[in-house]
């Protein structure tokens, strides 16, 4: 119904009311996120999740936790333009086991090689693509987690709130159990795959 609105001769008119709607969808979407997930500031107030969700950081001193399980298997982690969003969209996203300890931070350069609880830790190639065209394919982090782990937490914040802008937001967390997000049009930074759980 909003779109028939816009319709119209006056072509800057409707341009302008384009740019109105498109702003006040990006507000409304935030509100419904707030309602579904806060509060979810620590780890004990972690929302659980088993399919793909937006997260927004609002205000700069908001912290969102999210908590997932595995039925069985490893947990595999990509990252769109892992060497930027931290930088670029001043988004901090760390991972965590079932204790509560840490085992991965997108920005931290010591979690950048494989360990006991990171099997892999890499670059995806070209040969992993399964279509045709790749086209940024490079900035695709490939991070495979031990399958001795089965729950996990994120948590997504402002990496630095001093240069805080709440245009700066993770679009969305994508979760499936058998995916390639190669196979996606319109990529978002992060994906999941695993065998989830339902929540309880």
């Amino acid at each position: 119904m909003l779109n028939a609105k816009c319709e119209t001769d006056d072509k800057e008119r409707n341009g302008k009311e384009k740019i109105l709607v498109l702003l006040f969808s990006v507000e409304e979407a935030k509100q419904r996120n707030r309602i579904l997930y806060e509060p979810n500031n620590d780890l004990s107030s972690a929302k659980c999740v088993t399919k793909g969700f937006e997260s927004y950081v609002y205000p700069k001193d908001d912290i969102d936790f999210y908590t997932f399980t595995l039925s069985s298997g490893s947990l595999k982690l990509y990252i769109s333009s892992h060497e930027t969003l931290g930088t670029q969209k001043n988004l901090g996203m760390q991972v965590y086991d079932d204790q509560g300890a840490l085992v991965y931070d997108l920005n931290q350069r010591s979690f950048d090689g494989t360990n006991s609880v990171i099997l892999v830790n890499r670059n995806m190639s070209q040969s992993e693509c399964s279509i045709a065209a790749c086209n940024g394919l490079e900035k695709y982090r490939y991070i495979e987690f031990s399958p001795s782990k089965l729950k996990f937490y994120i948590k997504i914040y402002s990496l630095n709130q001093e240069v805080y802008s709440e245009g700066q937001q993770l679009d969305s967390v994508s979760m499936h159990s058998s995916y390639n997000p190669t196979n996606l049009k319109n990529p978002v930074p992060v994906f999941l795959q695993g065998d989830f759980q339902t929540c309880p």
